[in-house]
């Protein structure tokens, strides 16, 4: 009992230092794709199994809240499948498009059990009442997907005028937008 005990006490400082290294490293840099990118290379410095990150439609500037938690969904989701998985494959796809914004991360891994799907949690882990708890503050859709030997797949969707800061428009358009608005107000 005491080498149980000692043990778990072990687990959940070693999450506790987890949680606290994750905090002290966030570096937001408005970009969410650079930002998952980052968390991919630092992953995969821990991690053999490849993470392969696909954009499909034109990037778009998201609200600071939006991207932060996409990207801390994102990283508990790739932590995850790096850890605990055995994965060969690890992705992240991002689907931009004109009514939603798609965060999916998938993994040809083991699989959660059914019991810990079926719950949400595993017992003395907050990974997947986190990745809830954001997905609820962003009023989005979350698909939970796996079965044991059959991957995982963590799916979010939020509708593009809750995404996108300026909806409809490319970086690039946000870029002349803002300089256009500068310009008229100077000329004021």
């Amino acid at each position: 009992m005491l080498r149980t005990a000692l043990t778990r006490a072990d687990e959940v400082i070693n999450e506790g230092r987890e949680k606290v290294r994750e905090l002290r490293e966030r570096t937001s840099s408005r970009d969410l794709l650079e930002d998952l990118a980052h968390v991919a290379n630092v992953l995969q410095i821990e991690g053999e199994t490849p993470i392969t990150l696909l954009v499909e439609g034109e990037p778009r500037i998201l609200f600071t809240m939006v991207q932060e938690e996409l990207c801390s969904i994102a990283r508990e989701a790739l932590t995850n499948a790096v850890r605990h998985s055995g994965a060969a494959q690890i992705e992240v796809k991002i689907q931009f498009d004109a009514k939603h914004l798609r965060l999916c991360c998938s993994d040809d891994g083991c699989g959660m059990d059914a019991e810990v799907l079926e719950a949400g949690f595993k017992w003395g882990h907050w990974g997947i009442v986190g990745v809830n708890e954001r997905a609820s503050r962003l009023g989005c859709n979350l698909e939970v997907r796996s079965a044991p030997g059959a991957g995982t797949k963590i799916e979010v969707g939020i509708p593009a005028k809750s995404a996108y800061a300026t909806p409809g428009a490319s970086p690039r358009e946000r870029k002349f937008e803002i300089l256009s608005r500068f310009i008229t107000n100077v000329t004021r």
